[in-house]
């Protein structure tokens, strides 16, 4: 068993890993050390399950009030709502068990050489988890999924496109990194290994994405997505790398959701 897992956070959690080039010493490991998570599957898990009450503790008065999809602002609101929930109850968590730590951004230093890795993973993301699958349904002629509704409605422009694009592009990447790959694959890798770490990490990914249930070839794409963030993860050691690379691939493919006419 390895040591570290029982010892005190304060003991195991340094400001943050040294340059691989100096030698360990009683300050903490060296980046690419070895390295643990002061949470546990069961703190990830709980935080998972937070991402979709949050869903239902803005959604659920919404749609008593009749202002779900009244016009776009509301929707743009409502989704906006939902992130800020979701990321104080996650915060509020893990300050509360005493487990906020820097480690939720991977073992290595954050680096602006991250950002242009991030975007290079977000483009062979993109060609993996949507143009492949695109591809794969024409050949075999699976009907085109459904347009979202929710861009059906603010499609015409306005401040709730504005409010959508923020969100989808900027804000919702940052939060499902942090809870699907900084929180969730990171404690599943140094608990159960590499690939079941990948494998279930991603499978939650996926099945979180309730829209998406319906549609077996979407949700297969968005299991491949998730590995290859995760494995982003792993081969860099730092999340900017797949918060940069989902904040591309879902930049892009609102785009062409918006832009594009759809495919028969």
């Amino acid at each position: 068993m390895d040591p570290t897992r029982e010892m005190p956070l304060a003991v195991v959690d340094p400001p943050w890993p040294r340059p691989s080039g100096e030698p360990p010493d009683a300050r903490g490991p060296v980046e690419g050390g070895p390295f643990a998570v002061p949470w546990t599957i069961l703190d990830a898990v709980g935080i998972v399950l937070w991402t979709l009450i949050a869903q239902l503790i803005v959604g659920l008065p919404l749609a008593a009030l009749g202002l779900g999809v009244a016009s776009p602002f509301s929707i743009g609101v409502a989704l906006v709502a939902v992130e800020t929930v979701t990321i104080a109850g996650i915060v509020a968590w893990l300050r509360v068990r005493g487990i906020l730590s820097w480690r939720i951004l991977g073992p290595v230093r954050p680096r602006w050489s991250h950002v242009a890795v991030g975007a290079g993973v977000g483009v062979a993301g993109f060609v993996l988890a949507t143009i492949l699958p695109e591809l794969v349904r024409r050949g075999i002629g699976i009907p085109p999924p459904p347009r979202q509704q929710i861009l059906d409605h603010v499609a015409g422009g306005g401040t709730g496109l504005w409010l959508l694009i923020v969100t989808v592009v900027l804000v919702a990447p940052v939060i499902e990194e942090v809870v699907f790959r900084g929180l969730l694959f990171q404690v599943l890798r140094r608990r159960l290994g590499l690939w079941p770490g990948v494998l279930l990490s991603s499978l939650t990914f996926a099945v979180v994405h309730l829209e998406l249930i319906d549609r077996p070839l979407s949700l297969a794409a968005l299991l491949v997505l998730g590995a290859w963030l995760a494995g982003a993860l792993h081969r860099t050691g730092s999340l900017v790398v797949p918060i940069t690379a989902h904040a591309l691939f879902n930049g892009v493919a609102i785009a062409a959701t918006l832009t594009v006419p759809p495919a028969g």
